[in-house]
């Protein structure tokens, strides 16, 4: 992997992670010298939905379907001829969750602009943080870091599960 794409990388992974942090600077590094892209700021985690966030989160569900399609064919012609059995099926496991997940939060993110009184916050960063748990242990076990990363993925699953709960409570409680 390239320095060009490791920085892609890097800077997809902070913008899926971008909800859970209270602050920081994205940067990157160009001929050593270290850039800073972008400053970000932390957000409530419950609540409603402002405009400035609405942008937040649809931004974080396009991004999460952008790196959903990279990993799925990282792992349809990458992985095809090195991992095993096994591996591509946690590959494609994760990869199925994350593309469904990350729609389902994409549709949040609608939601959230069409129905502004409707509290979506908390099912969208339970959604996001199962998928980050739940899909990145798969890939990490699928790349072959250890087995015992499974213990965590049902961690990821029941956050997702959360997430979908709350979400049905709170249209039932509208």
């Amino acid at each position: 992997m390239d320095l060009s794409w490791l920085s892609i990388l890097i800077l997809a992974i902070k913008v899926i992670c971008y909800p859970f942090v209270w602050s920081y600077t994205v940067t990157f590094w160009l001929n050593g010298v270290a850039v800073q892209l972008i400053s970000f700021k932390r957000y409530g985690f419950t609540g409603y939905v402002n405009d400035e966030e609405y942008f937040m989160w649809l931004g974080t569900a396009a991004v999460n379907l952008a790196v959903a399609v990279m990993l799925g064919a990282f792992g349809a012609h990458g992985l095809k001829h090195t991992a095993s059995a096994q591996q591509l099926q946690w590959w494609f496991t994760a990869t199925q969750y994350f593309f469904w997940h990350a729609l389902g939060l994409l549709a949040l993110g609608v939601l959230a602009r069409v129905m502004p009184s409707f509290a979506v916050k908390m099912p969208f960063c339970l959604l996001q943080l199962g998928l980050i748990i739940f899909c990145g242990s798969l890939y990490l076990m699928a790349l072959g870091l250890p087995r015992w990363l499974g213990a965590i993925t049902p961690v990821g699953g029941i956050l997702m599960i959360i997430g979908w709960l709350m979400l049905a409570w709170l249209a039932f409680k509208q």
